[in-house]
């Protein structure tokens, strides 16, 4: 805690702190103020129940507080002296552009699992959630699963670096459904890596999966909500070199 003796110290520490965080380009360096919460992301994101100010560097954290669920914020004409700069703030995220990639964003999430195959959400996912995930892939055959608290996987990603094929499916109560390849027109791009970004924009009805920013799967609900999955894991044959980081 800050004494009167010590506020003097306590403010060059703090301001070392802000120095150390990621830095946003300076289209979206003004807003908002909390780059501790909110993560600089490259890309452009669809938001859904947005709200907006023209006075984005003065009320930025009021609004967010106002709208707790406030998932993401998109920044126009924000400059690093800007007095304000018009923000819109968005409690959904409905789909994500990651070709854009001179725009940016700020995505309010924190990171929930590192170094883990296996990561357990503090809470049941929501629609307009966005999942931010690295995952090591060094295995033939690997699977990422969206796992229920009753133990079904919602949405599995099947992954085959010897044909180069991936596969969608759900196991509800132990049997699979309807398989479907991967629809979007994209060719296989995966490839056995340390580092591969995969990114969820979880829906009301169904997933989207983005590879290296680039769409790469839909996949319908298969259980009754989305709030009922409250896990993510990657698995292969071998079971070994698998790892994820999530943010959430």
């Amino acid at each position: 805690m800050c004494t009167m003796a010590s506020a003097r110290l306590c403010v060059r520490l703090l301001a070392l702190l802000v120095s150390l965080l990621p830095r946003a380009p300076s289209a979206a360096a003004s807003c908002p103020l909390d780059l501790v919460t909110f993560l600089p992301t490259a890309g452009l994101a669809s938001g859904a129940d947005c709200s907006s100010s023209s006075e984005g560097t003065l009320i930025t954290g009021l609004l967010c507080a106002a709208t707790p669920s406030c998932k993401m914020v998109l920044c126009h004409g924000c400059t690093d002296t800007a007095a304000a700069c018009p923000c819109v703030y968005c409690d959904k995220i409905t789909a994500f552009n990651g070709s854009a990639s001179d725009q940016m964003f700020l995505f309010r999430g924190q990171l929930i699992g590192q170094g883990v195959k296996q990561v357990h959400l503090p809470r049941g996912l929501e629609a307009g959630d966005f999942l931010v995930l690295t995952a090591t892939m060094q295995d033939f055959i690997v699977a990422l699963s969206l796992i229920t608290d009753a133990g079904d996987v919602a949405f599995l990603l099947e992954i085959n670096f010897i044909s180069k094929t991936a596969k969608s499916n759900s196991v509800i109560g132990g049997v699979k459904g309807e398989e479907i390849p991967n629809k979007d027109g994209n060719d296989f791009v995966l490839e056995k890596s340390d580092s591969v970004p995969l990114k969820y924009v979880v829906g009301e009805s169904g997933f989207k999966l983005y590879v290296y920013d680039e769409l790469y799967s839909t996949f319908p609900l298969r259980v009754s909500s989305v709030n009922s999955i409250y896990t993510i894991e990657i698995s292969s044959i071998s079971n070994n070199e698998l790892i994820l980081a999530c943010y959430m």
